[in-house]
């Protein structure tokens, strides 16, 4: 019997019709024959509803209590849930993080998970139960209650995959897949049928909300096939998988993110770390790092996701921009390539931009804008890369 693990974001559990929804197509597929363990988040809008909650009373409150809180919004959804399932007819069980096996780091607010022991999960899906895992949390070593921070229940859902050897990990969202582009920014940008780990790891990165980057990475790693489309319809899909091609060419997308330009000035090595290791306690992470080399002092440059506002704020000495956006040109074959480079420099520079802080890797290219002109680049990249069809591109 196959093991398949399915992934509810908020909005699809985000009100009692739409939890007896998922619940009748988690049953169907049980029926269907397949063992189901299922991963939900919170109800749509209760963590951020908690958080608020909490800083009315604390407008710094302890980790570790924060913790303890946001972890009670998917254990509300894990048993509706799991109620709603028995209504259809078939038993099913709801298990927090610790009671699944899943074991993280001993930090609060943005845990790693490392390890799962599956013990229980297996032995109800012997009794042939239905199981509801709550994601975005764990417990660590310390007996300690973590949570797994941004896309913490798409970790929690891969994580679980590759520990059970499962033969798909299935994300159900609001969105039907992975799109070329953001279509609320290019209307005619197409939904991709497939992807690569390597690409939809740039596409999550540089935008994508459908799926974290965390996710992707484990994915690849156990070599996990991933599914993302609606929860509420039998629409295809997009597939994440291995992808063995040779050179070709192939751009797949152009995202945009909104980010925090961060810049300090250093004279000596001392300052440099005084600050680095700030960011380092904080665990933020961080890309586009370079340092530029002035007469009589050197500057740091790097960038932060846009929800780090807070906390780079209460570094000393640094300066935080807070209107610039990244744009990721993504695709196979593109590593290296000067030509595409010096391309988009030129069109950029024919609408009078200058990008920043050029990044290229493997499968992308991406730089900084003006977050003013941000959504206007991304329609003229996918038009002249994807729509158009170029030398670079092809669908």
């Amino acid at each position: 019997m196959r093991i398949v693990v399915q992934k509810y974001g908020g909005t699809s559990v985000g009100s009692v019709e739409k939890i007896k929804s998922v619940a009748k197509r988690i049953v169907d597929r049980k029926k269907s024959g397949d063992d189901i363990i299922v991963v939900v988040s919170a109800m749509q809008h209760t963590t951020d509803e908690l958080i608020a909650l909490a800083k009315k009373i604390n407008p710094n409150p302890p980790e570790r209590e924060l913790d303890m809180l946001l972890t009670a919004g998917e254990r509300v959804a894990m048993t509706l849930l799991a109620m709603a399932i028995w209504k259809e007819g078939v038993e099913a069980i709801s298990l927090t993080g610790s009671q699944s096996g899943i074991i993280t780091e001993d930090n609060h607010t943005r845990a790693r998970i490392v390890e799962i022991r599956p013990a229980r999960i297996m032995e109800e899906l012997a009794k042939g139960r239905i199981v509801i895992v709550a994601g975005f949390q764990g417990v660590s070593g310390k007996k300690e209650v973590t949570t797994l921070g941004r896309g913490g229940s798409d970790t929690t859902a891969v994580a679980l995959a590759a520990s059970l050897g499962a033969t798909i990990c299935e994300i159900y969202t609001d969105v039907p897949g992975v799109f070329s582009s953001d279509p609320a920014i290019v209307p005619d940008a197409h939904k991709l049928e497939k992807i690569s780990y390597d690409e939809m790891l740039e596409f999550a990165y540089f935008g994508a909300t459908v799926i974290h980057p965390r996710a992707v990475e484990i994915a690849r790693r156990y070599k996990i096939p991933l599914l993302i489309a609606l929860s509420d319809e039998d629409e295809k899909g997009t597939i994440i998988k291995e992808d063995n091609r040779m050179e070709e060419i192939e751009i797949k997308g152009i995202t945009k993110k909104e980010i925090l330009l961060i810049r300090f000035p250093f004279e000596h090595p001392e300052e440099f770390e005084n600050i680095f290791n700030e960011i380092v306690k904080l665990r933020i992470p961080i890309d586009f790092f370079s340092i530029e080399e002035n007469v009589d002092k050197r500057i740091a440059n790097f960038v932060v996701d846009r929800s780090e506002k807070v906390s780079v704020a209460s570094i000393p000495n640094i300066v935080v921009f807070d209107d610039f956006s990244v744009i990721g040109i993504i695709g196979y074959g593109i590593a290296g390539r000067a030509d595409l480079v010096l391309e988009v420099i030129m069109k950029l520079r024919a609408i009078g931009i200058e990008p920043l802080l050029f990044s290229q890797r493997h499968t992308s290219i991406a730089f900084l804008v003006p977050s003013s002109v941000a959504d206007d680049i991304v329609r003229i990249l996918s038009r002249d890369f994807i729509t158009k069809r170029k030398k670079y591109g092809k669908i």
